[in-house]
């Protein structure tokens, strides 16, 4: 039994009103997956996720979640149903305590008096021991390193609790061990309902989660499907493609050529 389509994106081309970027892209996927957009610097990678979170008008095309188009959400019906992680502070009020932020972001999904709840302090609680960021509560956006920052972001798309998360290059700034962290955390997410669709550099390891990849080359150059057939068809050369290095299909691995 086929799992059902959650993100459905037809015919949809992405870019500016004087460069088209991509173009003609068909995408089904499923609810609770995990999809990669791999691809090198300035291909695309981040105006598509830009596109999909209705932050940038698609240039063509439809983007449907459950069956119904993009354009027909509300504002607030878009924030429950999907977080997007950024790279970067964006425009957060920088003066804002972490907490603060935080709570915030739950208040805006209560249907009360604008108050936070236990269950919204337990969830907030929750997420921020997984992401060992309890020491970071009490402390301001611009106190924050960038990678401590990083990491208050990707927990408050989470304290969002929506369907479907957003994430250009999630890993941005963050040192190898919280690297791992945060794929680890992310292969987790269909667990609990989620669907998550991120951007990433760090090939090897967006290739070990992922379900689903989508390659972005060079003039508009895509291929979409699951992760088991991208490689076994060899298209992560096609891509990725050096006299440097080489990848290997049966580890799924980059290495020097010359090493």
């Amino acid at each position: 039994m086929e799992a059902k389509t959650l993100l459905a994106i037809n015919g949809l081309s992405v870019g500016y009103p004087d460069k088209v970027i991509l173009k003609d892209m068909l995408l089904h996927i499923p609810a609770k997956s995990i999809v990669a957009v791999l691809g090198l610097n300035g291909k695309g990678k981040s105006t598509f996720i830009r596109t999909l979170a209705g932050l940038q008008p698609a240039l063509q095309g439809n983007i449907l979640f459950n069956e119904r188009p993009l354009s027909s959400y509300t504002a607030i019906e878009r924030a429950q149903l999907f977080s997007i992680v950024l790279p970067g502070r964006g425009d957060v009020v920088q003066g804002l305590l972490v907490h603060e932020l935080f709570h915030t972001t739950r208040v805006t999904f209560t249907n009360g008096f604008g108050k936070i709840t236990d269950d919204d302090i337990q969830l907030i609680n929750r997420i921020c021991t997984s992401l060992h960021i309890e020491h970071l509560l009490h402390k301001r956006i611009y106190q924050l390193s960038d990678g401590e920052a990083q990491l208050v972001f990707i927990a408050r798309a989470l304290i969002q609790d929506t369907p479907i998360i957003f994430m250009d290059e999630p890993t941005s700034y963050l040192d190898v061990v919280n690297k791992a962290e945060i794929f680890n955390l992310i292969q987790s997410l269909p667990q609990q309902n989620k669907t998550v669709v991120f951007t990433s550099h760090e090939l090897e390891l967006a290739l070990q989660i992922a379900d689903y990849c989508l390659l972005i080359g060079n003039e508009g150059k895509h291929v979409f499907g699951t992760t088991k057939t991208i490689i076994e068809q060899g298209y992560i050369p096609d891509f990725f493609n050096s006299k440097n290095v080489q990848f290997d299909r049966i580890t799924g691995r980059i290495s020097l050529k010359n090493a």
